[in-house]
């Protein structure tokens, strides 16, 4: 699989800095192409950038993650969500996650949550090809 387009929104730099490090260490797969620490900025980024998929802060000033979700539904990229805080998690799967990381982030769980949207990402790749194929054979 090619790599997998990846960008980090945490209000805090020494977040994305410390999964910026594991990710190049634990998962060579994802290529990050932007971070931003500023949730609204972030809506912006979202919407320019070409991603498949985003690790996402709950918590941040002004705009917290879920609501930075809906500025951008309907969503066609992963979201991973990494957060100090449990309780989140619910919601986290109700608006589509593929993963849910509690922070400090296991190395273990990080792997196992890129390695799913990475099946996602295919599955989506492979179903988007069928269907062109479908369309150009009933034309």
């Amino acid at each position: 699989m090619k790599n997998i387009q990846t960008i980090i929104v945490d209000d805090e730099a020494q977040n994305i800095l410390l999964l910026q490090k594991m990710l190049a260490a634990h998962c060579p797969q994802t290529e990050l192409i932007a971070t931003e620490c500023d949730a609204k900025k972030a809506v912006d980024l979202l919407k320019e950038k070409e991603l498949q998929l985003l690790f996402l802060d709950v918590e941040m000033p002004y705009l917290n993650g879920f609501d930075l979700l809906k500025k951008l539904e309907p969503i066609p990229f992963e979201v991973i969500f990494v957060t100090a805080y449990s309780h989140y998690a619910i919601e986290a799967f109700e608006h589509h996650a593929t993963g849910y990381l509690t922070k400090p982030i296991n190395a273990e769980k990080l792997i196992a949550a890129v390695n799913m949207a990475a099946k996602r990402i295919e599955e989506k790749r492979v179903n988007k090809n069928l269907f062109s194929l479908l369309e150009q054979s009933s034309m």
